[in-house]
């Protein structure tokens, strides 16, 4: 009989986050999940790898299940259907320009710093 403890291959997903968004889908469920290949998964060359996600072998019938049923593994964002905004949309000038509520501090800092340059100098 083999240990029920054990852990068993339920998917493989390209990337880290879809990984650990079927994990937490599961563990609502109460099914215990982890990944592993995630060193991996962002390095691209001729054979990109996967992040596969585990269970134990006495819970992966139900985690099979919930899967099919949550359509956990589509749970992908497709970003053509997100509204971000306009680029105008509520923009503030200040944060364009990269300024910060405070960068002003970074020029008093470099007076400062020039003014005891020159008293060291002197």
């Amino acid at each position: 009989m083999s240990d029920p403890h054990k852990t068993v291959k339920l998917t493989e997903t390209p990337t880290e986050a879809d990984a650990i968004m079927i994990c937490d889908a599961l563990a609502e469920h109460g099914v215990r999940a982890v990944y592993n290949g995630d060193m991996v998964a962002g390095f691209r060359a001729e054979a990109p790898g996967m992040v596969r996600v585990l269970v134990r072998a006495d819970e992966l019938d139900l985690a099979k299940r919930l899967l099919a049923e949550e359509g956990i593994e589509s749970a992908s964002v497709d970003w053509s259907q997100v509204d971000v905004g306009d680029a105008d949309e509520g923009e503030d000038d200040s944060i364009t320009r990269g300024a910060t509520p405070f960068s002003w501090m970074r020029h008093a800092a470099v007076v400062v710093v020039l003014w005891l340059l020159v008293l060291l100098i002197l």
